[in-house]
This record gives C-alpha cells, sequence and structure tokens, in this order.
C-alpha cells in the first residue's frame, strides 16, 4: 500500500467526518439496510471499550504509534507487515487528528453495526493483516 493510498484513506475519513458534523442528523439507513450514516461524537476509544477522555490520551498516540510500527516492521515480514502498518496508522492518525482537533472521535455509520468510521475500519484490516502474515508467515525463533 502506497503513500498515495494511505493519503486517500485519510482524506476520505476526514471528508465523511466534515460531513457528518455538518450535517449533524440522526442516523439514516441506505434502504433500510444495515449501513447507516450519522454523527456520534465518540470520546473513547478501542472501538469505544477504553476510556480515552483525557487530555494524556492525545499525547499517548503518537509514541505508541510509533513504537507499534517499528516493532511489527522489525520482527515481520514484508509485503504484508507494510499494508498492515499503513492500515494501522492511517486509521489511528485519522482518529486522533480528531481528538487533538475536537477533543472526541466522530463515528458516522451505525446505529445497527457498531458506531465506527472508516479509520476503525483501516485499524481493524491493518490488526487482521498482521494476524494473517504471523499465521502464514511464522517466524523462526532465535537461538
Amino acid at each position: 500500500m502506497s503513500a498515495t493510498a494511505a493519503a486517500a484513506l485519510l482524506a476520505i475519513d476526514q471528508a465523511l467526518k466534515a460531513l457528518a458534523l455538518t450535517v449533524q442528523y440522526e442516523y439514516r439507513c441506505v434502504a433500510d439496510t444495515v449501513m447507516c450514516f450519522g454523527l456520534a461524537a465518540n470520546a473513547r476509544s478501542g472501538f469505544g471499550l477504553i476510556a480515552a477522555d483525557s487530555v494524556w490520551f492525545v499525547f499517548l498516540i503518537p509514541p505508541v504509534l510509533v513504537g507499534v510500527c517499528v516493532l511489527v516492521l522489525r520482527t515481520s515480514d514484508p509485503p504484508w507487515s507494510y499494508y498492515a502498518v499503513t492500515l494501522l496508522a492511517t486509521g489511528t492518525s485519522s482518529n486522533w487528528l480528531d481528538r487533538l482537533r475536537l477533543g472526541f472521535v466522530v463515528d458516522y455509520v451505525g446505529p445497527r453495526l457498531p458506531t465506527t468510521n472508516l479509520a476503525d475500519w483501516c485499524v481493524a484490516a491493518g490488526i487482521a493483516l498482521l494476524v494473517y502474515a504471523r499465521l502464514r508467515h511464522p517466524r523462526a525463533p532465535r537461538a
């Protein structure tokens, strides 16, 4: 995955978040399907599982992200690790920008699905790729 693709994903997610902030309506579903669009201000992290409403959380995200990316790239085999790190960095960066700018993450897909956004999907896909890469290419133990 190239830097251009990562920038495009980040731009699309930020554009959808800006639209959700502008429209600010209750969720509207497309043809009564599971895909609904609306606005939710999420002050939590980890898909809503972790309380992250304090200022320190904004300053903790960048060094943790860099550490995880370096660890993954040093211990995983390409090309899957590159794709995974790109997706993780893109999703985390987009949600981090929201926290820095607004104090919360803008979620816009839900409510029939867990309330989420494209950045969350990037993070989940990155984690899935890391698991796939580890299962497909297990590293030999060091002596």
